[in-house]
Parts: C-alpha cells; sequence; structure tokens
C-alpha cells in the first residue's frame, strides 16, 4: 500500500501521478483496465482532498498513460508499439566520413543534399552616434541579402 508523504518537497497530486504511473509501468493496472475511483484512492492514500486526486490523474491524461471517460472513469491506455523511423545520422561512420546528421539523413533517404552560404556577413564600423545608442564602439556586423 503506498502512501504520501505530506512532508515532500513533491506536490501531493505529482505524488499521486508517481504512485499510479508506477502501477501502470508494472503492470498493477494493464492496458485498458479502470483505475480506482477518487473515492478508492482517496481512502487508500489517506488524507488528500479529491482535487489532489482529479490534479494526479490529470497529469497521466496528459501524458498519454490514461484516459478519462465521462462517467466511467479513468482507464489506462492501450500502448501502441513504439517503431523507430530513423536512418544511423548519427552512427560513427557518418560522423568519421565528416557528415552532419542532415547530410547523412539524406542520403539515407536517397536525397540529394547540400550546403551553401546564403547570408554572409561583415563587420562593419558604425557612426559614433550610433555607436553610443548600441553600446558598440567599433563595429556591428551587417548582413548583406
Amino acid at each position: 500500500m503506498a502512501s504520501l508523504n505530506p512532508k515532500s518537497f513533491t506536490p501531493l497530486y505529482q505524488q499521486v501521478a508517481d504512485i499510479l504511473r508506477s502501477r501502470i509501468i508494472d503492470g498493477t493496472y494493464g492496458p485498458g483496465s479502470k483505475l480506482p475511483s477518487e473515492s478508492e484512492l482517496i481512502e487508500e492514500l489517506g488524507s488528500v482532498t479529491r482535487p489532489t486526486i482529479r490534479s494526479g490523474l490529470a497529469i497521466l491524461v496528459q501524458e498519454g498513460l490514461t484516459e478519462s471517460r465521462q462517467g466511467k472513469g479513468v482507464f489506462v491506455r492501450e500502448v501502441p508499439p513504439v517503431i523507430a523511423v530513423r536512418s544511423s545520422r548519427f552512427s560513427r561512420q557518418a560522423r568519421a566520413q565528416g557528415k552532419g546528421a542532415l547530410a547523412a539523413e539524406a542520403e539515407a533517404l536517397g536525397l540529394e543534399w547540400r550546403s551553401e552560404e546564403l547570408s554572409p556577413i561583415e563587420i562593419v564600423t558604425v557612426s559614433p552616434d550610433v555607436a553610443k545608442v548600441i553600446g558598440e564602439e567599433e563595429a556591428v556586423v551587417k548582413r548583406r541579402r
């Protein structure tokens, strides 16, 4: 039986969310199962208010772990499998060839990639009046378009 620590720096609603999250992760509440009602959680966790329980449950909904169904309760969401859709953009081989993430990813997708300087810059001397306003005595960066 989990308990809340009112002396903790972690807010009570966050502790409620942490307890329920750990139960979801360890399988106590499996996908599709209903979480205990607010009243049941208040009874189990001790002296905690209904708004605190609701705030803790809201965190789990925001995280996508649970879903609230009007008049029915809060249920653990079915978790779709996570599929990584990426190539080896940060692989040692790409870095060894002097390629960055964008170049390696573009090549893996069969796309043409190039880099070019679009906006050259230069350092120019400004008038004393402008220098006083911007706080620079000698120069500013000027971008050519």
